[in-house]
């Protein structure tokens, strides 16, 4: 009889789901560093030239935006957070894979915590590099080119964030259905129902006709 390690989290399963992720992850970060600068250094040369052509040292890129300086950033919750997901947790959708790795010494939290922990790091190694591709070649040509620092901060969260809610959905639907077209599916509704809902339920209350009593109508009360 095997024995269970009852521990929440396992280093082993940890350093694995790092290693299954690690091509994605490779090529996540070295697209979002690389795209970061190459736009950076781009808008930064072209304003060079200007101020070179027109002789006039008061050119500035000042209403650059953050998503323009780094717009690949939204692949983060868009692709590599499903992406990653579906993939390191495809065994939940086949029976064979199913059965070898619940048959591994540790539980199923520890499965889930180490695993899940995995997704995590990686995401958050994509965000750092988009932003570090940016504040990079930022730093080095801080004088042809203005970078919104903190709208740039509050973007690379957020998309972070939203990335850990798709993992979140896309881990719900995987442990309630067992294809990936339904985990897609379902995920996708667990994502976009509440707000389709939200908006349908505003939309309504906003076109109720409002009837406001006066004073008259209890005049006889």
């Amino acid at each position: 009889m095997r024995e269970i390690n009852k521990k929440p989290f396992s280093v082993g399963l940890y350093i694995e789901g790092l290693r299954q992720l690690r091509i994605v992850g490779i090529l996540g970060t070295i697209l979002l560093f690389c795209s970061s600068a190459i736009t950076v250094v781009g808008n930064a040369l072209s304003t060079q030239r200007q101020m070179e052509l027109y002789q006039d040292s008061s050119i500035v890129l000042a209403n650059l935006s953050a998503l323009e300086v780094a717009p690949l950033l939204l692949l983060l919750f868009s692709v590599f957070a499903p992406v990653m997901t579906l993939w390191l947790f495809h065994f939940m959708n086949k029976r064979n894979s199913s059965d070898f790795l619940f048959a591994i010494p540790q539980t199923r939290m520890a499965l889930y915590c180490s695993y899940t922990s995995s997704i995590v790091t990686w995401l958050a190694i994509l965000a750092l590099s988009g932003l570090i591709g940016v504040l990079i070649p930022a730093a080095i040509f801080s004088t042809y080119i203005n970078i919104p620092y903190h709208a740039l901060f509050l973007l690379t969260l957020s998309c972070f964030l939203y990335s850990l809610q798709v993992m979140a959905a896309i881990l719900v639907a995987m442990s309630i259905t067992g294809t990936m077209f339904s985990n897609i599916i379902l995920s996708g509704l667990i994502l976009f129902a509440p707000r389709l809902l939200i908006f349908m339920l505003t939309g309504i209350w906003k076109n109720i006709p409002f009837i406001y009593a006066s004073s008259d109508h209890f005049s006889l009360l």
